[in-house]
């Protein structure tokens, strides 16, 4: 039809992953600002669990959330269901010290993710946080 107008989608900008990491090890923080490129991943660093109820806002999810046991497990899995209730994309993976089954079983059961032991492997930890980022970022498709 001459003359008509027509309607252009808008510019979207494509969106940088979201990551969260509340552990404290230096070495940790290294190894994910090394192996997830700053142009398609935004890292926030925490050092400990307090800074989940502010870093956590329902207006800016993360996509993933990595987090070091280094304290009693049973209260991150309290805290892992009002969360996956208000954000229920942003995947949730612990890290530990303790190898223990048990702890992997009820992690999962929980809702998180995946459950990493330490010492960290770094592909391993590459491979578990890549997977996360991109089956959140698949997922609101």
């Amino acid at each position: 039809m001459p003359g008509a107008k027509t309607k252009l989608a808008p510019f979207e900008r494509k969106r940088r992953s979201r990551l969260l990491v509340v552990d404290a090890d230096t070495q940790v923080r290294g190894i994910i600002s090394e192996v997830l490129p700053g142009e398609k991943y935004e890292v926030v660093f925490g050092e400990s669990s307090d800074c989940l109820e502010t870093l956590l806002p329902e207006d800016s999810p993360f996509d993933a959330v990595l987090i070091d046991l280094f304290k009693s497990a049973e209260n991150y899995f309290a805290w892992l269901s009002p969360l996956k209730e208000k954000q229920p994309a942003t995947e949730v993976i612990f890290v530990s010290k303790l190898d223990d089954m048990n702890l992997w079983t009820e992690a999962i059961q929980c809702g998180a993710y995946d459950y990493l032991p330490r010492p960290l492997d770094r592909e391993e930890l590459k491979r578990a946080i890549i997977n996360a980022l991109e089956k959140n970022k698949t997922s609101l498709i």
